[in-house]
């Protein structure tokens, strides 16, 4: 038989095959990274991974820094007693904001009556201030949360409110993702970062739903007031968003692509995302899968066509020159370089996130996946030459 079927198949569908074996030989990797305990620093290091983060610190380094010209945080970390916030909050107002977020919750009532009197007319006098709320005690996706926290003076004032929820855990995963709506016992909740935009823009533009927005978390500078030096900078409060909260306390730090964070700074990065409607989008599903798979398939497909030129080179010298190990590592690498690039362009332009993680781990599967496919290829011809 001059051209065997399983030789016949092998031989056409070489570049297919050998990315899918590339694939292969990836998700076996990845089965036992994700089953195996003693590998669980690995699991956790590709889990959190992101080329997002990358692209972010490529920004940062380079100095793409940007200035928000709507978002103000007055730092309230120094501040201990209800009478010094209250009145930190007067002076907030008296720089005429547009809108105040308040990244605290004030639970219960204090020794200190006065503080308390002073909070509660400052909730009753002024309606544009968003209140933070927080939501507890999560039992399944349908209720969520069944208990929440909510400021003292909320049981004698009507305010607005949001749900700042977030992990607490500092080594609980990067922060990524923030909530447009949270449930408690199954009635959904507007978020703080959405209450926050609403009341901005007097009207709702950011809807109450049970939907997740990637932060971008393109590097920005966000003015930052001392609460004590309020109204020495009426400048960067007047008809801003003047977000009230804490920069420098522990339990309230996070880490995120770029570093670690304050809350209150994670928070003006959400609300930065939602004003500007400059959220990542993260290529996802079959469009990621088939763009993986072309990918790896092409870079297959030159690799072999280099060393099929390299063999019809008629000089030794020429064969050891092209041949040599360190230009096709040299080659590999602009090659993915150039992968880089494009996926680089993609994000900052038009904010189009594409993981190339899964891209460069097939590709360094290749020469495995190439020797399987050649195993079985020269199987395929053993075993033909047997029958006949």
């Amino acid at each position: 038989m001059k051209h065997p079927l399983l030789h016949k198949l092998f031989d056409k569908g070489r570049v297919a095959i050998v990315t899918v074996f590339s694939f292969m030989l990836l998700g076996i990797m990845a089965f036992f990274t994700y089953n195996l305990s003693f590998l669980n620093p690995i699991q956790k290091a590709v889990k959190d991974f992101s080329m997002t983060d990358l692209f972010y610190q490529i920004l940062e380094g380079s100095g793409h820094v940007e200035s928000s010209p709507l978002i103000t945080i007055v730092d309230m970390t120094e501040l201990i007693s209800r009478r010094d916030l209250a009145q930190a909050l007067e002076n907030i107002e008296a720089c005429k904001p547009k809108v105040i977020g308040v990244d605290m919750v004030f639970e219960g009532r204090k020794e200190d009556e006065l503080g308390d009197e002073m909070m509660q007319m400052v909730a009753a006098r002024y309606d544009n201030i968003v209140w933070s709320m927080k939501l507890y005690d999560w039992v399944n996706p349908e209720l969520e949360h069944t208990t929440a926290t909510r400021s003292y003076f909320t049981e004698n004032v009507e305010v607005k409110e949001g749900v700042t929820n977030m992990q607490r855990e500092l080594y609980g995963g990067v922060k990524r993702m923030i909530s447009l709506g949270w449930r408690l016992n199954g009635d959904l909740r507007q978020s703080f970062l959405g209450a926050v935009v609403n009341e901005y823009a007097d009207k709702e533009v950011v809807p109450m739903a049970s939907e997740q927005v990637e932060i971008n978390f393109t590097p920005t500078v966000f003015a930052i007031i001392p609460a004590d030096s309020v109204l020495e900078h009426p400048e960067l409060i007047a008809d801003h968003i003047v977000l009230f909260g804490a920069m420098n306390e522990e339990v309230d730090m996070h880490y995120t692509p770029l570093g670690k964070m304050a809350g209150i700074q994670l928070l003006a990065y959400g609300i930065q995302t939602l004003m500007n409607k400059k959220n990542v989008m993260e290529v996802k599903g079959f469009l990621f899968w088939v763009i993986t798979f072309v990918l790896v398939a092409i870079t297959y497909y030159f690799r072999r066509r280099r060393k099929d030129w390299i063999a019809r080179r008629r000089h030794a010298i020429d064969r050891l020159l092209f041949g040599f190990p360190i230009v096709g590592s040299a080659i590999a690498f602009l090659w993915m370089a150039l992968l880089m690039w494009v996926a680089f362009i993609l994000f900052c332009g038009y904010n189009i996130s594409f993981n190339l993680g899964f891209v460069f781990a097939s590709i360094a599967f290749l020469g495995t996946a190439e020797d399987s496919y050649t195993s079985l290829l020269n199987f395929s011809k053993d075993y033909e030459k047997e029958k006949q």
